[in-house]
């Protein structure tokens, strides 16, 4: 089986799976093309998960050894008596920036998403419950794909 046909495989087994939960509604056409919404795309992304959380201890383990993981030298500084600043820490373990630097880009994409998941709202009028569905308008696709793959980040 060449890999245009496991794509084309995995693509259609979505569809059916996606029409066996909501046999009255087609695969919706407003999110063809989008990433990571066809079937191959899905299975790929849960392998690659699969197989990292599977094989990213081991390879920890192997390139680090069964450290305590408590961060050597930490526990010198505090028998001396020596307060670590910000900056500090930031020079001992620069994954710490990645990390602020990251929970920022994340708080501002989801504030932008509230804001336009209830400007969509306002503006088109919807209530909380019983709106009418058009799958020929794409809606808010856009912005609950965008949340979705904002978690792939």
């Amino acid at each position: 089986m060449s890999l245009v046909e496991l794509q084309t495989h995995l693509d259609d087994t979505g569809d059916k799976v996606l029409s066996f939960f909501n046999p009255d509604l087609p695969a919706d056409p407003p999110n063809r093309g989008r990433f990571l919404l066809s079937g191959s795309e899905a299975f790929l992304t849960a392998a690659a998960y699969v197989l990292f959380v599977t094989l990213a201890p081991l390879l920890v383990k192997a390139l680090f050894g069964n450290g305590n993981g408590n961060g050597e030298g930490s526990e010198d500084a505090k028998a001396a008596g020596c307060k670590t600043t910000v900056l500090g820490k930031f020079a001992r373990e620069p994954i710490l920036f990645v990390t602020v630097i990251y929970n920022a880009v994340q708080v501002g994409l989801c504030s932008w998403m509230v804001w336009a998941a209830i400007d969509y709202f306002w503006r088109h009028k919807y209530k909380l419950v019983c709106n009418a569905y058009d799958p020929h308008e794409p809606g808010m696709a856009w912005l609950v794909w965008g949340f979705y793959l904002s978690k792939g980040l």
